[in-house]
């Protein structure tokens, strides 16, 4: 093959990467839009936090720490009152949102690759997205995908020591 029809191979298949791009940002967006507005019974610096998660979602830098950067927050003890006010940890919320819009491009969007899907909801690597997925839904994105399944989180197994 010549290289300008490799060049145009490749712009035509840059061009389709984008034009899916687009798709899952404008699916993203609208779920974005869709969660819940934060209770307004919530401490400032909770929903401090909570404003800034939906704002950055799908930002692979978004972390506990830079949250507590952007926030001003430098208490430690912010993660234990997030908890307590949400019911589930920083990092556990960020995961729990990224995953029901990845379930929500998954069903939309069935023909676009699941690395893809796992960038666009903020995953740098497509293993890390896959094992979070497995670990929430009990099932990869590909099974899941191909079940039609509902987005229910599996069951928590528990760690139960034995003497």
């Amino acid at each position: 093959m010549s290289g300008e029809r490799l060049r145009s191979a490749g712009s035509v298949a840059g061009a389709s990467l984008l034009t899916k791009q687009g798709r899952l940002e404008r699916t993203l967006e609208e779920y974005r839009t869709d969660l819940q507005v934060p209770k307004p019974d919530l401490p400032r610096e909770i929903r401090s936090l909570v404003e800034t998660v939906r704002a950055r979602l799908f930002d692979p830098e978004l972390s506990v720490a830079s949250l507590r950067a952007t926030c001003g927050l430098s208490n430690n003890n912010v993660s234990s009152r997030f908890k307590f006010s949400l019911g589930m940890g920083i990092r556990e919320y960020i995961e729990a949102l990224r995953l029901d819009g990845a379930c929500r491009l998954l069903e939309e969007h069935r023909a676009v690759e699941i690395f893809l899907v796992g960038m666009a909801v903020g995953y740098r690597y497509p293993e890390t997205f896959c094992r979070a997925f497995l670990r929430r839904y009990g099932c990869s994105p590909s099974e899941w995908r191909s079940l039609g399944r509902a987005a229910e989180p599996a069951p928590r197994r528990r760690n139960v020591k034995t003497r």
